[in-house]
Protein backbone atom coordinates (compact mmCIF):
# COMPACT_ATOMS: atom_id res chain seq x y z
CA UNK A 1 0.00 0.00 0.00
CA UNK A 2 1.07 3.59 -0.53
CA UNK A 3 2.16 5.22 2.29
CA UNK A 4 0.16 7.95 1.77
CA UNK A 5 -3.02 6.36 1.04
CA UNK A 6 -2.82 4.45 5.08
CA UNK A 7 -4.51 7.46 6.49
CA UNK A 8 -6.99 8.24 3.89
CA UNK A 9 -10.97 7.06 4.85
CA UNK A 10 -13.23 7.06 2.13
CA UNK A 11 -15.49 9.16 3.71
CA UNK A 12 -18.45 9.12 0.76
CA UNK A 13 -18.21 5.16 0.78
CA UNK A 14 -19.00 4.89 4.81
CA UNK A 15 -22.74 4.81 5.84
CA UNK A 16 -24.36 6.86 8.04
CA UNK A 17 -23.32 5.33 11.74
CA UNK A 18 -19.84 4.76 13.35
CA UNK A 19 -16.80 3.20 11.28
CA UNK A 20 -13.76 1.85 12.84
CA UNK A 21 -10.27 2.03 10.98
CA UNK A 22 -6.94 0.96 12.52
CA UNK A 23 -3.32 2.06 10.95
CA UNK A 24 0.47 1.59 11.64
CA UNK A 25 2.19 4.29 10.12
CA UNK A 26 5.93 3.60 10.28
CA UNK A 27 9.60 5.31 8.80
CA UNK A 28 7.47 5.94 5.77
CA UNK A 29 5.06 8.64 7.00
CA UNK A 30 7.39 10.52 8.56
CA UNK A 31 9.44 10.54 5.38
CA UNK A 32 6.21 12.64 4.00
CA UNK A 33 7.23 14.96 6.32
CA UNK A 34 11.49 15.69 6.15
CA UNK A 35 11.35 19.21 8.26
CA UNK A 36 10.17 16.66 11.35
CA UNK A 37 13.60 15.69 11.77
CA UNK A 38 12.05 12.34 12.80
CA UNK A 39 13.50 9.48 10.68
CA UNK A 40 12.28 6.39 12.86
CA UNK A 41 9.41 6.13 14.49
CA UNK A 42 5.90 4.01 14.61
CA UNK A 43 2.48 5.74 14.94
CA UNK A 44 -0.55 3.95 15.96
CA UNK A 45 -3.85 4.87 15.40
CA UNK A 46 -7.49 4.13 16.22
CA UNK A 47 -9.92 6.57 14.43
CA UNK A 48 -13.55 6.17 15.19
CA UNK A 49 -15.80 8.22 12.55
CA UNK A 50 -18.98 8.75 13.73
CA UNK A 51 -20.91 9.86 10.36
CA UNK A 52 -24.06 12.15 10.74
CA UNK A 53 -24.67 13.04 7.77
CA UNK A 54 -23.73 12.72 4.18
CA UNK A 55 -21.41 16.11 4.36
CA UNK A 56 -20.38 15.79 8.04
CA UNK A 57 -18.48 13.87 11.21
CA UNK A 58 -16.54 13.59 13.80
CA UNK A 59 -13.34 11.68 14.25
CA UNK A 60 -12.62 10.42 17.52
CA UNK A 61 -8.53 9.77 17.50
CA UNK A 62 -6.32 7.79 19.34
CA UNK A 63 -2.70 8.34 19.08
CA UNK A 64 -0.16 5.85 20.43
CA UNK A 65 3.60 6.63 19.11
CA UNK A 66 7.18 5.53 19.42
CA UNK A 67 10.04 7.97 17.76
CA UNK A 68 13.11 8.33 17.83
CA UNK A 69 14.57 11.90 18.18
CA UNK A 70 17.97 13.42 19.25
CA UNK A 71 18.88 14.08 22.86
CA UNK A 72 19.75 17.26 23.53
CA UNK A 73 22.14 16.79 26.11
CA UNK A 74 24.39 14.29 24.52
CA UNK A 75 23.32 14.06 20.75
CA UNK A 76 22.78 10.34 20.81
CA UNK A 77 19.38 9.21 19.73
CA UNK A 78 17.09 7.71 21.91
CA UNK A 79 12.87 6.57 21.55
CA UNK A 80 10.04 8.30 22.86
CA UNK A 81 6.84 7.32 23.61
CA UNK A 82 3.64 9.78 23.29
CA UNK A 83 0.00 10.10 22.73
CA UNK A 84 -2.88 11.98 21.91
CA UNK A 85 -6.47 12.01 21.76
CA UNK A 86 -8.30 14.41 19.97
CA UNK A 87 -11.77 14.87 18.42
CA UNK A 88 -12.14 16.99 15.29
CA UNK A 89 -15.23 17.91 13.32
CA UNK A 90 -14.95 16.49 9.58
CA UNK A 91 -17.17 18.65 6.88
CA UNK A 92 -17.63 18.27 3.01
CA UNK A 93 -17.27 21.71 0.99
CA UNK A 94 -15.85 22.85 -1.60
CA UNK A 95 -14.41 26.02 -0.25
CA UNK A 96 -12.92 25.73 3.59
CA UNK A 97 -12.75 28.71 5.42
CA UNK A 98 -9.43 30.80 5.93
CA UNK A 99 -9.35 31.13 9.32
CA UNK A 100 -9.71 27.59 10.55
CA UNK A 101 -9.27 27.22 13.88
CA UNK A 102 -6.86 23.46 13.27
CA UNK A 103 -9.78 21.21 14.85
CA UNK A 104 -11.80 20.58 11.78
CA UNK A 105 -10.63 18.24 8.93
CA UNK A 106 -11.89 19.52 5.87
CA UNK A 107 -13.16 16.63 2.67
CA UNK A 108 -13.49 17.79 -0.98
CA UNK A 109 -16.62 16.60 -2.24
CA UNK A 110 -15.00 15.97 -5.73
CA UNK A 111 -12.93 13.60 -4.42
CA UNK A 112 -14.71 12.18 -1.00
CA UNK A 113 -11.76 11.69 0.79
CA UNK A 114 -11.09 11.93 4.47
CA UNK A 115 -7.43 12.58 4.79
CA UNK A 116 -5.92 12.18 8.61
CA UNK A 117 -1.97 12.49 7.71
CA UNK A 118 -1.43 16.37 8.34
CA UNK A 119 -3.40 16.07 11.77
CA UNK A 120 -1.92 12.63 12.76
CA UNK A 121 1.69 14.24 12.06
CA UNK A 122 0.69 17.73 13.82
CA UNK A 123 -0.48 15.65 16.79
CA UNK A 124 2.69 13.54 17.16
CA UNK A 125 4.72 16.65 16.93
CA UNK A 126 2.82 18.73 19.66
CA UNK A 127 2.84 15.96 22.03
CA UNK A 128 6.66 15.69 21.35
CA UNK A 129 8.64 17.21 24.52
CA UNK A 130 9.95 20.52 24.56
CA UNK A 131 13.56 19.20 25.79
CA UNK A 132 13.95 16.31 23.99
CA UNK A 133 16.71 14.30 26.50
CA UNK A 134 17.07 10.61 27.81
CA UNK A 135 14.96 9.95 30.69
CA UNK A 136 17.30 9.19 32.71
CA UNK A 137 20.77 11.00 32.64
CA UNK A 138 22.39 8.01 33.72
CA UNK A 139 21.56 6.85 30.08
CA UNK A 140 22.93 9.40 28.36
CA UNK A 141 26.72 9.87 26.85
CA UNK A 142 29.05 10.25 29.57
CA UNK A 143 31.74 10.96 26.78
CA UNK A 144 29.42 13.52 24.85
CA UNK A 145 28.35 14.79 28.61
CA UNK A 146 31.84 15.66 29.33
CA UNK A 147 33.04 17.30 26.40
CA UNK A 148 29.98 20.05 26.84
CA UNK A 149 30.46 20.07 30.14
CA UNK A 150 27.31 20.28 31.43
CA UNK A 151 28.04 18.57 34.70
CA UNK A 152 30.81 19.19 36.91
CA UNK A 153 33.90 16.86 37.48
CA UNK A 154 32.68 15.46 40.28
CA UNK A 155 29.01 14.71 38.76
CA UNK A 156 30.42 12.96 35.76
CA UNK A 157 32.63 11.18 38.27
CA UNK A 158 29.75 9.99 40.05
CA UNK A 159 27.47 9.45 36.82
CA UNK A 160 30.56 7.18 35.48
CA UNK A 161 31.53 5.41 38.87
CA UNK A 162 27.79 5.16 39.22
CA UNK A 163 28.51 4.23 43.02
CA UNK A 164 25.49 2.09 43.50
CA UNK A 165 23.43 5.01 42.97
CA UNK A 166 20.11 4.46 41.70
CA UNK A 167 18.27 7.32 40.53
CA UNK A 168 20.29 11.37 39.29
CA UNK A 169 19.78 12.20 43.12
CA UNK A 170 21.45 9.44 44.51
CA UNK A 171 24.58 10.20 41.83
CA UNK A 172 23.83 14.34 42.39
CA UNK A 173 24.12 13.99 46.37
CA UNK A 174 27.04 11.08 45.86
CA UNK A 175 28.97 14.43 43.95
CA UNK A 176 28.26 16.67 46.58
CA UNK A 177 29.53 14.69 48.60
CA UNK A 178 32.65 14.36 46.83
CA UNK A 179 32.59 18.03 46.48
CA UNK A 180 32.95 18.38 50.68
CA UNK A 181 35.82 15.89 50.83
CA UNK A 182 37.48 17.85 48.78
CA UNK A 183 36.52 21.49 49.65
CA UNK A 184 35.83 22.38 46.08
CA UNK A 185 32.75 23.84 45.06
CA UNK A 186 30.71 23.60 41.58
Amino acid sequence: MNPEEAYIIDFKGLTIGVGVAEMLLGDDFFALWPESGIEHGTVRVKAEVRKRTATQATVALEIEATVTLTCDRCLEPFDAEVSFRGEPAALMTETPPEDEDGETLWIDPATGKLDLGQYIYESVMLSLPIRRVHPHIEDCDPEMLKRFSIVSEQEFDAIEAGAGATTIGDRLASAESAEEETGEER
